[in-house]
Order: structure tokens, then sequence, then C-alpha cells
């Protein structure tokens, strides 16, 4: 029952929203004037949207049977990722992590099946442009 209901169109809708929600207020914090008035209320969208994709992740691991397919997902591992980024401690050291919760707006990409086809083919046609690249070199060497 938990799997039809992470898999449902209307729970992705809902993540996809607050992905784009929350990609709409961390774009809105990097406007100082915007910050220094709602930076309070920001800063809350941004914990409260955290803890909602926190509570998707563990939901998405109860839910996958067995638990071992949910870790062979590498979706999910990006997922997990990006949400840990966004629980560390803010500090200059450490403040590439934070930047790496604009990643969120990637999210969109799992949780939308068509969008994870296209990465998928994507990534797996590197490999032959390369090659394309390599003839392209040689034909401007000949010219």
């Amino acid at each position: 029952m938990l799997q039809n209901f992470v898999d449902s169109k209307g729970f992705r809708r809902t993540i996809t929203g607050l992905i784009f929600i929350n990609a709409a207020a961390i774009g809105l914090e990097t406007y100082p004037s915007v910050h220094a008035r709602f930076g309070t209320l920001l800063a809350f969208i941004d914990g409260t949207i955290l803890r909602l994709f926190t509570v998707e992740i563990f939901l998405r691991l109860i839910a996958a049977t067995p638990t071992r397919r949910f870790f062979r997902d590498p979706w999910h591992w990006f997922d997990i990722i990006v949400i840990s980024a966004g629980y560390m401690p803010e500090s200059d050291f450490l403040m590439i992590f934070r930047l790496l919760r604009v990643l969120r707006v990637l999210r969109s990409v799992t949780v939308l099946p068509g969008l994870q086809k296209i990465v998928e083919i994507i990534f797996t046609s590197l490999p032959a442009l390369g090659n394309v690249l390599l003839i392209l070199g040689l034909l401007f060497y000949i010219y």
C-alpha cells in the first residue's frame, strides 16, 4: 500500500512542486534585499522542505521491498547525498556543502521517470560523443 502511495501521481506532483518551491526560495536568498527582509521566512521554508524531503526518502526506503532494492538505485543515492548536504552546519569551510542544496532542483529528475530516461540516455551516449569530438578534431586539423 505504501509503495502505491509513493509511486502515485499525486505524491510525485507534490514532491515536484516542493522541489520548485525550494528552488525559488534558494534563488530568492541570493538577493541581499530579499534576504534582509524575508531571510527568516526563507530559512523556515528551506528547513521545512528539507524535512519533508527527508520524510519522502524514508517513505521510499520503507516502501521498497526488498530494502536492498532501494540502495541499488543510483537515483536514491543521489537523493540521499543531496538531502544530507542540507543538514551540514554552516561555516566558511563547509559552505560548499551548503551550496549543494541547489542540487535539490535536480531531484526533479529523480521524481519524474521521463526525465530519468533522458538523463540515462545522455550518460549512455557520452562515450560516443568522445568519438565525434575526435573526428571533428581531425577534420579541423586537416582543414
